[in-house]
C-alpha cells in the first residue's frame, strides 16, 4: 500500500498520510512485529542490501541488538521496503509472541 495515494482508498489515503507526515524528515524506520497471541517467532532484525557495516540498513540491524539477522526481500508496497527505497536506513523486527 505504502507509499499510498492521497486521492485513494481508505487505506491509500491513510498510507499517504503516514508516509508524506510521519516519515518526513526520517532517517531510521524500524518496523516491529510479533507474533501476536497465536504465534512465537524467533527474534530477528531483518535488513535492506548486502549484509556490510558500509550498509545503513545493515548497520541499523545490528545496533538494535538481536542475534539473529534476515535479508529482507524487495517487496513492493510494503512500508519498511519502501523507506528503504526512498534511502532511510530501514529494518524490521520479528519479536516473539
Amino acid at each position: 500500500t505504502f507509499p499510498g495515494k492521497h486521492d485513494g482508498s481508505p487505506c491509500e489515503r491513510l498510507a499517504a498520510t503516514i508516509w508524506h507526515e510521519l516519515l518526513a524528515g526520517c532517517q531510521y524506520l524500524i518496523d516491529l512485529h510479533s507474533g501476536g497471541v497465536d504465534y512465537d517467532f524467533l527474534p530477528l532484525t531483518g535488513f535492506y542490501g548486502p549484509a556490510a557495516l558500509e550498509n545503513p540498513s545493515f548497520a541499523a540491524a545490528v545496533a538494535f541488538g538481536l542475534l539473529d539477522l534476515w535479508q529482507l526481500p524487495h517487496t513492493a508496497g510494503v512500508l519498511s521496503y519502501e523507506a528503504h527505497a526512498a534511502g532511510l536506513a530501514a529494518i524490521g523486527s520479528e519479536y516473539r509472541g
